[in-house]
């Protein structure tokens, strides 16, 4: 279930996240050696080539990968020596036979694991994509030399191993998108050479872990979104000034966002929806400079939204959605040029919404849907053919419908004159009387094409598909309506010939 959760999420995340974490982890490989792939002509050490042999029989791999009488340093895929031994083994995108229900995962990887310790000058192991479908061996700890660890997706279940711990030697850990379960803190909080952890879409549960965060001062990623991990957020990760991916979502963390605390000069993504955190969003949020992402969305912070973002002029993406967020749209949200995603849906914002909101040159991604905006929609102001998605539903705002330039649904319940589904003129006058404005139900302007022509507006508002359904609807009713008069008019006529031929018989007799 975690594993369903994460794999949507991460379809919806930036792709230059993905490759972030690709160049990072080529970083780490290659910055080991200059000469890691350039190793053609040392030939390998015969007992490693020999633990290569036998780890592909373990494994099951497929077809001509891997082949005996050629040198692994030089054309074997995934493969990377120095000095004639092997430093990385990566097993992403290898064909091999899936493991069936029959067959005991837990006991291959063990046997892998054990395989892989025989090479010494082994540095990082990479089995993205691998379904083990089993736990973590115990002899894990006897890989302590490597730097980079990953085993994203493998199919790994139970908690982690006692001498986990020993692999403290780590500077790129990823286990996301496992079944992983228990705590973390006991066995990574050793971990001070981190600079890559990944263990999302996992059910890790307990703190996080703390003391890895006060002492593992280089690290650059964090991602542990969607687990069960519970807690503050401490306010001394304020320290880890090298961070540049924050990932807490989907959590059960309480307590407040330490804004005053954090220093992250180079953050540039920062997940922490899907929480219970709570209080306002504090001023010193303006010392996120390098901030392009940010998702607080999903928990109850309180107050307005702090003019002082508007120093985040890094920033694409802003989702505040469902909180309990009060006050006007900050004016100063108009210096945010950069802006593409702005989503601040299912808040008790309210206010006029301001004209250049619209202006701003990327904004592709419009979301003020639950609230309690009013007034007119500053539409001169709209670049329809950039916007994507736009939704004003559930609000008050007043004026003649935006004609022909959103579904219905996108626009509904507000008090837009002559449009459909709308609030009901007494709830629009009880709202307005209650902020202090008086509003009166008129007719839509004089040749406008809205009025009350329904029929119409319904008809630009929608896709040809629609137009198509709607026409034929019209001429089926039509039709309906033709056959309801013919038989009408039949009935009649018969009814007139029966009482004819009754009259005459009466007469006749």
């Amino acid at each position: 279930m975690a594993f369903g959760r994460c794999f949507r999420s991460f379809e919806r995340m930036d792709i230059s996240i993905s490759n972030t974490r690709l160049l990072l982890w080529l970083f780490l490989i290659l910055s080991r050696s200059e000469s890691v792939y350039a190793n053609s002509i040392v030939d390998i050490d015969a007992h490693e080539m020999q633990s290569l042999l036998t780890l592909k029989e373990i494994l099951q791999l497929q077809g001509d990968i891997w082949q005996e009488n050629r040198n692994p340093c030089s054309s074997w895929l995934g493969i990377a020596c120095e000095d004639g031994h092997v430093v990385s083994v990566s097993l992403f995108s290898m064909k091999y036979q899936a493991v069936g229900p029959s067959q005991n995962g837990s006991l291959m990887l063990e046997k892998a694991v054990q395989t892989l310790s025989t090479m010494s000058f082994l540095r990082s192991f990479n089995a993205t994509g691998f379904e083990f479908r089993g736990q973590l061996p115990d002899s894990l700890g006897k890989l302590g030399k490597l730097n980079a660890l990953d085993l994203t997706g493998t199919a790994l279940y139970g908690s982690l191993p006692a001498s986990f711990k020993l692999l403290s030697r780590l500077n790129f850990l990823s286990l996301a998108k496992n079944n992983l379960t228990g705590s973390i803190s006991p066995f990574v909080e050793g971990f001070y050479n981190l600079q890559y952890i990944d263990l999302s879409c996992n059910s890790f549960t307990s703190l996080l872990p703390f003391t890895l965060f006060f002492k593992a001062s280089q690290l650059m990623y964090v991602d542990l979104s969607h687990n069960g991990f519970e807690g503050v957020i401490p306010p001394f990760m304020g320290n880890l000034v090298n961070l540049r991916h924050l990932a807490l979502g989907h959590n059960f963390l309480q307590g407040s966002l330490p804004l005053n605390h954090l220093k992250w000069p180079h953050l540039e993504y920062l997940d922490i929806s899907n929480n219970n955190l709570q209080g306002p969003i504090a001023d010193s949020i303006s010392q996120l400079k390098s901030l392009s992402y940010l998702n607080l969305a999903h928990n109850y912070f309180t107050g307005s939204i702090p003019s002082a973002i508007s120093s985040c002029t890094k920033l694409q993406t802003l989702i505040l959605d469902r909180n309990l967020l009060t006050d006007k749209l900050p004016l100063s949200m108009i210096t945010l040029k950069n802006l593409v995603v702005l989503s601040l849906s299912s808040n008790n914002l309210s206010g006029r919404i301001p004209s250049k909101i619209f202006t701003l040159p990327r904004l592709t991604t419009l979301v003020l849907s639950h609230n309690l905006f009013f007034g007119m929609l500053p539409l001169n102001e709209l670049k329809p053919a950039l916007i994507q998605v736009f939704d004003i539903s559930y609000n008050f705002l007043e004026g003649d419908i935006p004609e022909s330039l959103f579904p219905v649904e996108k626009i509904m319940k507000n008090c837009f004159q002559g449009a459909p589904t709308q609030h009901s003129p007494k709830a629009c006058k009880q709202f307005y009387r209650r902020i202090g404005i008086s509003w009166q139900e008129t007719q839509p302007r004089s040749g406008s094409s809205t009025g009350n022509n329904t029929f119409t507006w319904l008809v630009q508002g929608h896709t040809r598909k629609n137009k198509r359904l709607l026409v034929i609807l019209g001429c089926a009713a039509g039709g309906a309506f033709v056959l309801v008069i013919a038989g009408f008019c039949a009935l009649c006529n018969e009814r007139h010939k029966a009482g004819f031929w009754g009259n005459h018989s009466h007469m006749i007799h």
